[in-house]
Order: C-alpha cells, then sequence, then structure tokens
C-alpha cells in the first residue's frame, strides 16, 4: 500500500481567513448549476464567470470576487450559454462570449463594465456566407482590437473549426474554417505567444469515434498560417485538447500512449515540429488525469489543472479536484488533490479546477467545481507550493467543512458615494452581526465591530477609492456592499 501524507483541514470562518489569506469555499446562487470557467484580475479585482441550467436552456452570471474569495456583485445573463473560455478584459470592460443556447446556430457577445453594468445590446455574431448548426463557442481572445471568437459548426455533414473576427461593435470582420474533418473537428482552447501569434488547439475526429488526431495551428497578426502540427492517431482522446505557450514551444494535453482512454499527459512540441512527452501518468487502470486547462507561470513553471483518480491511495480517490506543477522539463514539484468526504456515502465528491490566476506574490486563485445537491461554484486561494495550510502539506488534502454561503441578504447603505459617514441599516435577522471595512485587496481598514440600529460609520479618514462593506454573523459573511469613498 502507498504512504500518503494527509493534512485534515478545517475551513475557518471569514475573521481568520483575514489572517492566514488562504481559503477554500463554495457559493450557490439558487439556480441549478454553477459552473466558474474562467478567474480573471484586474487592477486587483478580481472576475469570473459562472455558468448555469436555466431551465431548458443554459445561462451564466458576471461576477467579481473579493480576495477572499466572496461575492460583491453578480449580473445574471439568461440570453448567453458561456464557453469554457469565453470572457475578455481589456480597457477596462469585460466582454462575455458565448452561445445563444438552445437552438445554437450561432454565437453571441456582449460587454459589461468593471461593476458589472451592461454595456449595450447582446449581439448576435451571424455568418452571411454560410449557414452553421450545431454551432458551440470554446475560446475567445482579442488581438489587434479584434475578438477571435473560435468553435464549431456543421455544414454539409462535416464538423468545421470557425474563427469569427469580430470588431467590438459586433460586426463580422473575417470568418476562417481553420480546420475540418469528415468526422468532427473542435477548437477547444486558445492562447496568445510572446511574439503576439494566435495558437489554436484542435481536435479532430474521424467518423464520429473512430480515430482521433490533435492539431495544433499557429496565426500571425495576418492570420496567415505559420505553424501546423498534426499528432499521429490515437485511440480516443476523451478529453478536449487544452493548451499554453512559452518560449517557441507549445504544451498540451495528449493521450498517454500504451494506456487507456482515461489518462492524459502532457506533450511540448517547439517551432521546428520537434516533440516530447514530458509528463505521464503512471500506467495503470485505476490511475486517471484529466487536464481541463494547462498554464505557464512567470517563472516559466507549468501549472496543470483538472480533475484526478488513483483508487489504488488509501483513502482511494475518485475524479478531485486537481493542480499539478513542474518545470519545463517535466519534473513534477508537487501536485496537489482537494478531497472532500460526502458523509451520505463515505465517499469523495465528484470535482475539478478550471481556472487558476498567479497572484503578484506568487500565491494561486481558482475556480471550480463539486458535486452537492446540485454543482456548486468552489473558489480558493493557496500558496505557491499548493497548500491551504503552512504546515505539512501532503498529496491530499481533505476540506471537511467547505462554506456554503447565502448572499441574499438586503443591505441598505448610504450615501454612496460617501464623504464622511456612512449610514447603514440591516435586516432584524442581521442587527447582531459584526461590521467591518475592507479595501480592494482585501485588507482591513476599519476594525469588525458589533452593528447597532441606524448605525453610522465616519469615513472621513479613508483614502478616495473603492472599499467593502462587510457582514459577519456567526463567523460568515452575509453579505457584502461596494463603497466609493469620495472628497
Amino acid at each position: 500500500m502507498k504512504v500518503v501524507y494527509i493534512v485534515v483541514l478545517t475551513i475557518l470562518n471569514y475573521s481568520n481567513c483575514l489572517g492566514q489569506d488562504y481559503f477554500y469555499k463554495r457559493i450557490n446562487f439558487d439556480i441549478e448549476h454553477n459552473t466558474p470557467n474562467q478567474i480573471f484580475c484586474v487592477e486587483n479585482r478580481f472576475f469570473s464567470t459562472v455558468g448555469h441550467f436555466c431551465g431548458n436552456f443554459e445561462c451564466c452570471s458576471l461576477i467579481e470576487l473579493t480576495e477572499l474569495g466572496d461575492t460583491l456583485w453578480r449580473t445574471y445573463m439568461p440570453d448567453i450559454d458561456p464557453a469554457f473560455e469565453s470572457m475578455v478584459i481589456s480597457n477596462d470592460t469585460i466582454t462575455v462570449t458565448g452561445n445563444n443556447d438552445p437552438s445554437n446556430t450561432h454565437f453571441r457577445m456582449a460587454h459589461f463594465s468593471l461593476d458589472g453594468e451592461k454595456l449595450g445590446e447582446t449581439m448576435d455574431i451571424l455568418s452571411t456566407k454560410k449557414t452553421y448548426t450545431n454551432s458551440f463557442q470554446l475560446s475567445t481572445q482579442k488581438l489587434n482590437g479584434r475578438f477571435h471568437i473560435m468553435g464549431n459548426g456543421v455544414a454539409n455533414d462535416s464538423m468545421f473549426s470557425l474563427m469569427y473576427v469580430v470588431t467590438p461593435s459586433g460586426g463580422l470582420d473575417t470568418l476562417i474554417e481553420m480546420a475540418k474533418e469528415s468526422g468532427r473537428c473542435v477548437p477547444w482552447d486558445s492562447d496568445i505567444d510572446q511574439d503576439g501569434n494566435l495558437i489554436t488547439f484542435h481536435k479532430l475526429e474521424e467518423s464520429f469515434g473512430t480515430r482521433d488526431y490533435l492539431q495544433v495551428l499557429k496565426y500571425n497578426e495576418k492570420l496567415d498560417t505559420i505553424f501546423s502540427y498534426i499528432s499521429e492517431d490515437n485511440f480516443r482522446h476523451l478529453n478536449g485538447l487544452r493548451g499554453a505557450s512559452f518560449e517557441d514551444k507549445v504544451i498540451f494535453s495528449t493521450y498517454t500512449p500504451g494506456a487507456n482512454h482515461v489518462k492524459h499527459s502532457l506533450r511540448v512540441v517547439d517551432d521546428q515540429l520537434n516533440e516530447d512527452i514530458i509528463f505521464e501518468p503512471e500506467k495503470i487502470s485505476s490511475n486517471m488525469r484529466a487536464f481541463s486547462r494547462v498554464k505557464v507561470l512567470s517563472n516559466g513553471d507549468i501549472l496543470g489543472m483538472g480533475s484526478f483518480q488513483d483508487l489504488s491511495l488509501d483513502p482511494p480517490v475518485d475524479t478531485a479536484p486537481w493542480l499539478i506543477r513542474m518545470d519545463q522539463e517535466g519534473k513534477v514539484m508537487w501536485q496537489r488533490v482537494f478531497y472532500e468526504l460526502d458523509p451520505t456515502d463515505n465517499e469523495a465528491r465528484f470535482g475539478v479546477i478550471r481556472d487558476v490566476i498567479e497572484l503578484p506574490n506568487g500565491d494561486l486563485y481558482g475556480v471550480g467545481d463539486m458535486d452537492y445537491e446540485i454543482t456548486s461554484s468552489v473558489f480558493f486561494k493557496i500558496d505557491s507550493n499548493g497548500c491551504l495550510s503552512g504546515n505539512d502539506c501532503g498529496i491530499i488534502n481533505f476540506i471537511t467543512d467547505t462554506e456554503d454561503i447565502d448572499y441574499s441578504t438586503d443591505i441598505i447603505m448610504y450615501p454612496n458615494p460617501v464623504v464622511d459617514v456612512l449610514k447603514v441599516e440591516l435586516p432584524i435577522n442581521l442587527e447582531s452581526s459584526s461590521i467591518m471595512i475592507i479595501n480592494e485587496i482585501g485588507q482591513k481598514v476599519i476594525s469588525p465591530f458589533e452593528y447597532e440600529y441606524d448605525q453610522h460609520i465616519d469615513v472621513s479618514n479613508l483614502k478616495v477609492g473603492l472599499y467593502y462593506l462587510v457582514i459577519i454573523k456567526d463567523g460568515q459573511i452575509m453579505g457584502t456592499k461596494k463603497i466609493s469613498k469620495v472628497n
């Protein structure tokens, strides 16, 4: 039996999280299914899109988070079905792209301010030359002032990889059929390299299920193809192709040669089409890795994320959220599995990590989801070694008390913007709460104090800028409000 170092962790209340900064918590929005796809940091502010099931169609929310993983606001988007990589932020504008579910005949795009205010109407991205059906958008990048929206579409019994080059006003500049096969062709991921070239990662499938190939394409600023790689054929690359770039190389998830279909390795290919597999999990039937995203960190290290299975461990781990960090040669520095036991059946909850960003101090801030009664959003912050605790941090991190917070509380606060004195009124069920004010990066500027009816808070000594009023009851955040401090 393998020896596994186990760290049993209890998720602390909010005041403790302020002290140690690391957390692992979940949030639901009273909608069936809550799946965060991305995490962005802009001007020390954190943004994410969360996909939902809204009756018979899919929809999404745009949210802002504090550095401690709590929701500041949420903007609901009933008319966009979000994608794996559907959000771009530039020039203080958040752009969200996706499908027009349930018909899935074309893509959509909408713009928002950094405070979640919708800027104009949702725009339909339409092709006038050819009609595609079963269109699913999967990745968006912004280059040279244009949005490059990538996905697939069916025409004449073939599935094409499509790239719509779109202006901010929703006009279609160019439509490129990037690749096609007799069966299926899907662009699962994209990246921009250090030279400003667009890289796209495709999965090619013959005859809907016989053999699979992987394709990587690189485009210059004129959208001329300057690099094309196609892998050998392998049976069933079941997971979508995920990749990133560093130096003159691209790295992407790939089928593990000689293993069954649930194992996925990492392959590197350079500009001369030299290739190498740098990460390869053990070829045993109980072992599974599934990459949902691959990133290159600021020092060149590679960060992979997704889900993990190893039934040979004690206790066994089955499809739990997983992170792995390695150098550019594939030497594994650490891997962490976040395992939460479901008390109803004494088995691990299913979960996956979908995106992680690196903070300036090296900490990692990530999003994912885990199965409870409904699929719940998971937000976490860990150190550069993947640890929630500075103590012993083994491969398995048990999560024993994940927070589940309701943000529907009605908090009255005025005037806002405020100069000197802020008045706060809480509903009856929160009158025994504490109040504090934090700045944009989560630092306490007014320490927690007990709320009193018709509370007045002196903020005259605060610097001009954005702050957040935080309501705490029984160690949990019950609500937050954004404060604009002016002269």
